[in-house]
């Protein structure tokens, strides 16, 4: 029998193994396969991003290895560090599924007919800069840049988010403070501490700009709202690169294609969802 920690370390580590194929295998196999490391530009771009976002994803296991194993408190404050831990303290709602793949799909469900509806009104948190458009076809660099881009930036969030959560814990532990108000603090916080990341992260390429840095951090606190309320990095990642699929899409293809391309798209997600979601639910009802 499987124990709850050992459950809990898995889907850390399973998380952490797709977001490592995504960023590095999948990037990587179209810079190689699609010549675009011919280029040292995009080479630098790779390591820029992965480099950063590898050690970042190590500081998140360890901090959750910590909080896994520290006993005092772990009845009131649970041991989520908000990244695959749907529903858990100090995410404030059962609402939420507590599997990975189920939240995945519903996120992308959401966050994809968000994305649709910001092309069709022309607007944006912020542009977005294609990498290697100039050494790839347009849907080589879109693929490249979605893979690795938002996963890498929300790590370094993640990764920081973490590390405040345990501050957050101890602080909470050494006070004897309530559940309640370790979550009210933490979600306090989240919007704080990602807005904060996004602003600095950005600060080089939107600094001439204070209407854009302005959207920055409202992207950015929305973002730590929604992983603080979900107990998971996955709805944060993914509105992240529907917003960037979504803002490359629209430099490149006319919006009849994206609109065919996104809401076939989004059935095919609702029939795959329906069917190992819905009808699993139905039996268990009769």
């Amino acid at each position: 029998m499987v124990s709850e920690k050992t459950k809990k370390i898995l889907q850390h580590v399973s998380l952490a193994g797709v977001l490592l194929f995504i960023m590095l295998s999948l990037s990587q196999t179209i810079g190689l396969g699609r010549t675009g490391f011919d280029s040292t530009n995009v080479l630098q771009q790779f390591f820029f991003y992965t480099g950063p976002a590898v050690g970042f994803l190590l500081g998140i296991l360890l901090f959750f290895i910590a909080e896994l194993y520290i006993s005092k408190g772990d009845n009131l404050y649970g041991d989520s560090v908000s990244f695959a831990s749907p529903g858990e303290s100090p995410a404030p709602t059962k609402l939420v599924p507590r599997g990975q793949f189920r939240l995945f799909l519903l996120s992308v469900i959401i966050f994809f007919i968000f994305g649709l509806y910001l092309v069709y009104t022309k607007q944006t948190f912020a542009d977005v800069a294609t990498l290697g458009k100039q050494q790839f076809t347009v849907l080589d660099s879109i693929i490249f840049s979605s893979a690795l881009v938002p996963a890498a930036e929300n790590l370094g969030a993640a990764f920081v988010w973490a590390l405040s959560l345990f501050f957050i814990r101890s602080l909470c532990r050494r006070k004897n403070l309530s559940k309640n108000s370790f979550m009210i603090i933490a979600v306090f916080f989240a919007p704080v501490i990602f807005g904060l990341f996004g602003l600095f992260n950005h600060l080089l390429r939107y600094g001439n700009s204070d209407v854009a840095l302005l959207y920055v951090i409202m992207f950015w606190a929305i973002g730590g709202i929604i992983t603080v309320l979900s107990g998971s990095f996955i709805p944060f990642w993914i509105l992240h690169l529907s917003n960037n699929l979504f803002v490359d899409l629209s430099k490149y293809y006319t919006n009849d294609i994206i609109l065919v391309f996104t809401i076939a798209s989004i059935i095919g997600i609702i029939i795959i969802y329906a069917l190992l979601y819905l009808r699993r639910n139905k039996k268990e009802v009769t």
